[in-house]
């Protein structure tokens, strides 16, 4: 992507390098006899991406006590996950909603909870 986030279709890679990107068309017209064409059949590619770290530690312990809202599907059914873990938790203890979830897969809300819900 671009500054402005723009998708493009195919990119050019010659020497451990992004030499272009551009559609299908413009970026076929650039090939040679030698080319190597990988077709990703839509599929993304970001370079120098490499994203090796995991919570290991972090999961071992505290699995059990984290809400995970992965297929949450609407802000209300989270927020109750909260309050039913409120209930079943001593005061004072943190309840934990731990990453794997974004506010747009809430289906209708599509937007993060309030400080106001949370409280």
């Amino acid at each position: 992507m671009d500054r402005a986030f723009s998708i493009r279709q195919a990119v050019n890679i010659g020497g451990g390098r992004i030499l272009a990107v551009g559609s299908d068309q413009e970026i076929g017209r650039l090939a040679g006899a030698g080319t190597r064409v990988v077709d990703l059949k839509g599929r993304t590619v970001v370079p120098r991406l490499i994203d090796s770290h995991i919570h290991a530690i972090r999961a071992a312990r505290t699995w059990n006590q984290e809400l995970n809202w992965v297929n949450v599907q609407s802000l209300a059914d989270g927020l109750r996950m909260i309050a039913d873990a409120a209930r079943r938790t001593p005061p004072g203890t943190w309840i934990r909603v731990v990453g794997g979830w974004h506010e747009t897969q809430f289906t209708g809300e599509r937007r993060m909870p309030t400080v106001e819900e949370l409280d």
